[in-house]
């Protein structure tokens, strides 16, 4: 059996021009803890950064047999088009002009990104940022 190799997609929203605010981004983008296609919000003070991690699966009919290669890169993914899909690009205005930046991060994934994500990301104009896997 193989097993799904592990990777993370999360919308990152960071200071640019000015220091970051957590609770007035969070009100910004209607960040719901209870939204299923959210996994977790995590927060690098340091840094000034707030990561929005995605759910993978987004719900419980979506799981499929563990040895079917690529399983949660269809969840990881479809959750950030459920996500943001639901948002206008009023919200994303707002943070550039609290002086904020952000993107959608990809950590440890090689494939195919998906047309459908591409196009949220386009729709919003939120880039997209691609680590390699380590």
């Amino acid at each position: 059996m193989h097993s799904t190799p592990t990777f993370r997609v999360m919308l990152r929203v960071y200071a640019e021009e000015s220091d970051l605010d957590v609770e007035k981004v969070r009100r910004v983008i209607k960040f719901d803890s209870e939204d299923p296609a959210v996994k977790s919000l995590l927060m690098d003070e340091d840094e000034e950064v707030l990561a929005i991690e995605f759910a993978s699966p987004l719900t419980p009919s979506e799981r499929v047999s563990s040895d079917v290669k690529g399983v949660e890169q269809a969840g990881n993914f479809k959750a950030a088009v459920t996500w943001l899909r639901a948002r206008t690009e009023d919200p994303f205005r707002a943070l550039k002009e609290m002086g904020l930046a952000y993107d959608l991060f990809v950590e440890g994934y090689t494939g195919p990104i998906g047309v459908e994500l591409l196009r949220e990301l386009s729709r919003l104009g939120v880039g997209l940022w691609i680590a390699p896997v380590r």
